[in-house]
């Protein structure tokens, strides 16, 4: 669940708060950092999985496949994503 998104104009990124909910494998050109504020959920990326807590940081490159498993309901992450061209 979507609890919060800013798209700062004539900026080329996107910052949101996020109620982790589980989320398909998937890739694109954005560059995204996942900050996870509270709660425990896990990135699969590129085929390893990674277990983040509150406080941890991932970074995830350009056109690195990735999916999310969210099995605690109170987890919320910030995620930012910089457009390619950045």
């Amino acid at each position: 669940m979507l609890i919060h998104t800013k798209t700062y104009n004539k900026k080329p990124y996107t910052a949101r708060i996020w109620r982790c909910q589980d989320h398909y494998e998937h890739w694109h050109s954005d560059v995204e950092i996942y900050i996870c504020l509270q709660g425990l959920f896990c990135i699969k990326l590129e085929g390893v999985e990674y277990h983040l807590r509150a406080e941890d940081v991932l970074l995830v490159a350009s056109n690195e496949s990735h999916e999310i498993f969210c099995d605690d309901p109170n987890a919320v992450t910030i995620i930012i994503a910089f457009g390619y061209a950045f």
